[in-house]
């Protein structure tokens, strides 16, 4: 009978035995953020991040050259990111394939058989054994590592030198959708906590729903960072090691996400650009992070419609749907990230009648959220990429039913409870968010036809944020 080895032995156990029962996902004070710590047989602790890259206002972060050569915790807190792990390995040189941030490459090593997470404007991207570095080609953010460990949602079962010893390791993957990023360091080199070899690491991360999944560096570099916890790990060497390039995490919680493979801008040919005015950005609490700069060909392909109003919602008693009063007409809120994604989830909800919601025709639902072009200079005017609304109908008196004597206006938490609760419907649908702590009740605040201008200090405050 043929007697397996014991370290093999101990491999097998580690990957089959269940984990303990602290693996539950918490959640972070971030929104789009869960977390998870716990230890498996082995022992190994492990410490994951699930992050929802289509949550409101989710930002991803990589390191710039000038920023390297710093602990996970000390470029965590130079850029203002909630979280971060260590990225790629370096001993090639400068660094060991693509690393990228805020658009600024590092003079990396290309040997061909470096992947590569890849952040872009509306999207991510997971390229593998590429034959150059690419230049640029719109990816804000990268960071690279080797081996790939999944592939196609299987663990990858063969490996070779160090990935089949037991070491400190970091990794980071996408889900099939690509709609979540998924972190992961594992300690090791210590009696409490043994490491993994890169196979026990892959099954680790489709464990955790990574459809596809690269190694990052790992030993001593190994480290998660948390901006309200600190470390949350146990680095080997004892303490933080200074590393060259990290990527780091940050959620606002509101606006438009940065890197969301859902949030595509309207084409178009089913889009109008909808002139934003600067008082009325403001009843809608629109900031630098909605901001898209579009170059003029892009804008020149879609047709002019009406200039934003401020916002109005409104909902018929008893009943959960809450609609935008938009132009005379009632457009669909389809759910809570839509309510956030425009900012709206601080805004009053007006209470009417079934009928007095009725007798406002019916608009295209509200997007998930709001993609705002801008032009370039000198201009810089600001619109809205809005489905067009219908024909004009027989205007509704002072522009829709008010609120009635005795009528309630609903909180804002009542407001997002009741999004909750039964307008999940049209989610495929759409874009939307508001973060203005002030009432708008209605009233319109027309733009200039040929778009609003954007006041020079949004502009210096995103020239200024693209910098860090």
């Amino acid at each position: 009978m043929r007697v397996l080895h014991p370290a093999l032995l101990a491999s097998l156990a580690a990957l089959l035995v269940p984990p303990s029962a602290s693996a539950q996902w918490s959640g972070t004070p971030w929104s789009g953020v869960r977390y998870l710590q716990r230890t498996d047989p082995g022992p190994v602790r492990v410490r994951a991040m699930e992050v929802d890259l289509c949550a409101a206002g989710m930002t991803i972060r990589a390191t710039r050259p000038a920023e390297a050569n710093r602990t996970v915790s000390s470029w965590g807190s130079a850029v203002e990111v909630q979280a971060a792990v260590n990225a790629n390995m370096w001993h090639c040189g400068d660094l060991c394939g693509v690393g990228i941030g805020n658009g600024e490459s590092f003079a990396s090593a290309d040997d061909g058989h470096w992947g590569y997470l890849s952040f872009s404007l509306d999207g991510v991207d997971y390229p593998w054994d590429y034959d150059t570095i690419p230049a640029g080609a719109g990816i804000e953010q990268a960071v690279g590592g080797h081996p790939r460990i999944v592939n196609a949602g299987a663990a990858i079962p063969d490996f070779a030198g160090n990935c089949l010893e037991r070491h400190p390791r970091t990794a980071a993957g996408f889900s099939a959708d690509r709609q979540t990023l998924i972190l992961a360091v594992v300690d090791g080199r210590s009696g409490s906590s043994v490491g993994m070899t890169c196979a026990q690491l892959a099954s680790l991360m489709v464990g955790l729903g990574a459809h596809d999944a690269i190694n990052l560096d790992g030993g001593g570099s190994s480290t998660m960072w948390l901006s309200d916890r600190g470390v949350v790990n146990v680095p080997s060497d004892g303490s933080q090691r200074v590393v060259r390039n990290h990527l780091g995490i940050r959620s606002h919680g509101e606006g438009a996400p940065r890197h969301c493979v859902a949030h595509r801008p309207l084409g178009p040919g089913e889009a109008v650009l909808r002139p934003l005015g600067e008082s009325v950005s403001g009843a809608w609490g629109f900031s630098l992070l909605d901001l898209r700069l579009w170059e003029e060909s892009a804008l020149d392909g879609y047709e002019r419609g009406p200039a934003m109003e401020a916002p109005r919602l409104i909902r018929a008693a008893g009943e959960p749907a809450i609609y935008l009063v938009d132009g005379g007409f009632k457009r669909h809120v389809p759910n809570p990230r839509a309510l956030r994604g425009f900012h709206l989830h601080t805004k009053p909800v007006e209470e009417l009648s079934a009928a007095e919601v009725a007798a406002f025709p019916e608009g295209p639902p509200l997007t998930q959220f709001p993609t705002i072009a801008v032009s370039p200079a000198p201009e810089h005017a600001a619109f809205l990429v809005d489905y067009p609304l219908p024909e004009p109908m027989e205007p509704i008196a002072d522009g829709g039913p008010a609120t009635r004597d005795g009528g309630s206006t609903m909180t804002p938490d009542a407001a997002t409870a009741a999004v909750d609760a039964g307008a999940a419907r049209d989610a495929s649908s759409a874009d939307g968010d508001s973060d203005d702590a002030d009432g708008i009740s209605g009233g319109c605040a027309a733009a200039p036809a040929g778009g609003a201008l954007v006041w020079p200090w949004l502009l210096w405050l995103f020239v200024r944020r693209r910098s860090r």
